[in-house]
């Protein structure tokens, strides 16, 4: 926004600037992706990313269903104690975190739609009781499902 700002003014030497402002913008990139590698997070030399990936998108295509640790497990064949910490280094979350905070944000979707019930969006994204639904949902969003319905429009 800044960079914008600058260059819809273009006062004097905007150019330079928005030189320095890029220059420091691909110096944080650049130590984040040294951060990362050092952290064997990124690049070819971490195995477990791509198995950790591939769980991740079995939990996109799947999580209106219900999604057991040991599924996951199977299905990137780790251990479940590799699986549950390589997880978390890749997302930043536990599986039950991610899972929730996943289904939370298609929710926040359905709910857009007039159509369907909280009820409805409840059992759609995978939870299967609508008061734990509404704790979870509270939770990650600070407001309840039928509140953020109400305004979702």
């Amino acid at each position: 926004t800044e960079m914008l700002a600058e260059y819809g003014r273009r006062g004097p030497c905007f150019e330079l600037l928005l030189k320095a402002n890029l220059l420091k913008l691909l110096g944080i990139l650049s130590r984040e992706q040294a951060e990362n590698e050092a952290s064997g997070l990124a690049g070819p030399n971490n195995q477990y990313r791509e198995p950790i990936m591939k769980s991740i998108e079995f939990i996109h295509n799947h999580y209106d269903k219900p999604l057991s640790l040991q599924e996951l497990c199977a299905i990137t064949m780790m251990s479940r104690t590799n699986f549950c910490r390589h997880f978390k280094e890749v997302t930043g979350r536990t599986f039950s975190q991610y899972v929730a905070n996943y289904r939370i944000r298609m929710a926040m979707k359905l709910l857009a739609q007039p159509e369907l019930t909280v009820t409805e969006v409840c059992f759609k994204v995978g939870f299967n009781e609508l008061p734990y639904f509404c704790r979870i949902f509270k939770k990650y969003t600070g407001t309840t499902p039928a509140y953020y319905k109400k305004n979702a429009y």
